[in-house]
């Protein structure tokens, strides 16, 4: 019978492989449209930390959650870990890649890139 630990524990491993494989989704869109020249390394990045760590969920994390004979706690906090840096890293180099909305010397109003009359609309 398996304990409430180890369901919850996977179910948030699925959750986390689900996310990554849409980071993974996301990245290799980004490299598709890329109309000449190389691929940017930032992108090239988000790309090796999620097929890391969906290599890393699939071949040891999940089946470790599961059959608890093969789970070794410095492992999976290892794998964890580096799952962790190198996801928050390509993260960050992809929203430096991708740039924000400068204002200048205007005031930055929150959804101001809707249109107007969505904003009459809902009140804004």
């Amino acid at each position: 019978m398996l304990s409430l630990k180890t369901i919850s524990t996977a179910l948030l491993r699925l959750a986390e492989l689900t996310f990554t494989i849409i980071i993974l989704g996301l990245s290799g869109a980004l490299i598709e449209q890329q109309a000449r020249g190389g691929t940017p390394t930032r992108v090239n990045f988000s790309i090796f930390a999620a097929v890391f760590a969906v290599l890393t969920l699939l071949v040891y994390l999940i089946p470790a959650t599961l059959f608890s004979k093969i789970e070794h706690p410095i492992t999976s906090t290892t794998l964890d870990g580096l799952n962790c840096v190198f996801l928050l890293s390509a993260g960050i180099a992809m929203a430096a890649q991708l740039g924000g909305k400068s204002c200048g010397l205007e005031v930055c109003f929150p959804f101001s890139y809707l249109p107007s009359t969505f904003l009459r609309v809902v009140g804004g």
